[in-house]
């Protein structure tokens, strides 16, 4: 039975970019909220793993290659 990869967003390196966002087919993943007033660093996240098909679109597209695709 092949394991269905899911992403993994380096939370360190993510821009919060949001174009691994834009261009899920599946809307699995999100920008989360700043952690307290003023801080402008977001990153992305998984946001449903169930709805993820592992189709490596977010980690093709994402432009400073913070998405890396593993075994879930």
């Amino acid at each position: 039975m092949k394991v269905k990869k899911l992403p993994f967003i380096d939370k360190e390196n993510c821009a919060g970019c949001r174009v691994c966002v834009e261009n899920c087919p599946t809307d699995s993943l999100a920008i989360e909220d700043p952690k307290y007033h003023g801080d402008i660093h977001t990153i992305a996240y998984l946001k449903n793993e169930s709805t993820c098909i592992g189709c490596a679109i977010c980690a093709k597209v994402c432009p400073i290659e913070a998405i890396e695709m593993k075994g879930g």
